[in-house]
This record gives C-alpha cells, structure tokens and sequence, in this order.
C-alpha cells in the first residue's frame, strides 16, 4: 500500500470532521412476527460528520436511478462501524428526513475514505 493510501482515509475523516455538518444516521431492523404477521422496526441513531447535501447535476438526473430532488453527501470511512446500507438506512440532517438509496464507498488503496451517499425525501 502507498504513503498516500494510509493518509487519504485518516485526512477525509478529519476535513469532513472540522468543516462538515452533523447529521443523525438511523440504521433501521424490520422483525416480522410470523404469528401476527405484523412487522415492527427498531431504529438505533448514531450521531456523524457528513458534508453539506448537495443536489445532483441535471446531467444525472435520470428519472430511474437518480430522481428530481434526489441529493449527495460524503461520509468519512474511517471511524464507522459499520458501512451504511442503502434502502435500510436514513439520515437525518436540518430536520429532514432522506432514505439512503445508494452508498459508493470511494477507495484509497484498500482503505474506504468516504462513502458517497444517494438521499432521496
């Protein structure tokens, strides 16, 4: 692994952590109860560093995988537990509410420095 593969994970945390905004990540469980056949969630939150949401560039709004209104945001690699899941997840950030529908881990050498958020309301 390069010199700069072990910098660029440590240094995307610590840039997103002095000049990004905090946001709530919920991790959402759905259990089903197979004798009622309700289905009941469970939501843990953990507080984290994100940068500002920013929309999409017209250029990529398809219509199918990227909507109108869809956002971006980065979230640093490093120090996360785990990797946030698209379609279970959701961040909460200004007092809205975005489902995570996709998560691009952005690779340094074998070492996640961020992953790239798709936020849909």
């Amino acid at each position: 692994m390069a010199t700069l593969d072990t910098l660029f994970p440590g240094l995307a945390a610590r840039l997103i952590d002095r000049f990004g905004a905090t946001a709530s990540l919920e991790t959402v469980t759905k259990i089903d109860d197979l004798i009622s056949g309700k289905v009941s969630e469970t939501t843990d939150a953990a507080e984290i560093k994100i940068t500002p949401p920013e929309p999409f560039t017209i250029g990529l709004i398809d219509g199918t995988l990227v909507e109108a209104g869809d956002m971006t945001t980065l979230v640093a690699g490093q120090g996360m537990a785990t990797a946030p899941s698209a379609n279970r997840d959701r961040l909460i950030f200004a007092a809205d509410t975005w489902q995570i529908v996709a998560v691009d881990p952005i690779y340094s050498g074998d070492s996640v420095t961020a992953y790239r958020l798709q936020l849909r309301s």
